[in-house]
């Protein structure tokens, strides 16, 4: 979660640096709908990690409260992308007793520390589990990025979406309508 959350930061970062403070400007004009449902997703989603034999309820709760969110925000852009990706994270970890299956080998390969397949990670909503032991193993963490940045997490497909959803959104919003829809680096930003 930390991590997603530092992913999404320096995707920002990026187009910050790429559009300016015009970009940032254009970011405040986002309004979302049903944003307190968003929030209660969010601390359900902590409660079940800090309260394990209270989560696939509170995995169940989060699950109806983004579904509603994203429900009402459907036609912004991106949010298919990250609609689907919250989805297919809560339908592996639905599968899997309200924990995130965690491969094994990528574990080992990020982190060098090989952990025996049902380990619970503390404060998270992982659990290693070898592929057999796993409900929809292909939908777990189990993708590592290339060389280095493969040592900062594992992330499944879901985690891909969201972020490539995310990615959709900060852009389209930041690059507003006066720049090449082309490319994201020709021309200049106005300022």
């Amino acid at each position: 979660m930390i991590v997603l959350a530092l992913a999404l930061g320096a995707m920002l970062l990026v187009l910050v640096s790429r559009f300016g403070t015009s970009g940032v400007m254009r970011l405040t004009t986002l309004h979302f709908r049903g944003r307190p449902l968003a929030l209660l997703a969010c601390l359900a989603q902590v409660a079940s990690m800090l309260s394990p034999q209270h989560r696939l309820a509170l995995l169940s709760v989060t699950t109806a409260l983004l579904l509603g969110f994203c429900w009402l925000n459907r036609a912004t852009s991106g949010f298919w992308l990250v609609t689907l990706g919250i989805g297919l994270n809560l339908l592996v970890m639905l599968a899997n007793s309200g924990h995130m299956p965690l491969n094994p080998a990528a574990f080992q390969r990020m982190s060098g520390v090989d952990l025996p397949s049902g380990t619970t990670v503390l404060f998270s909503k992982d659990r290693v589990l070898a592929d057999a032991a796993a409900a929809l193993p292909w939908l777990g963490d189990r993708i590592l990025l290339p060389g280095p940045l493969g040592r900062v997490a594992v992330w499944s497909v879901g985690d891909m979406l969201l972020l490539s959803g995310t990615a959709q959104l900060l852009l389209v919003t930041m690059k507003g309508t006066g720049h090449d829809q082309r490319n994201l680096w020709r021309g200049t930003a106005p300022r």
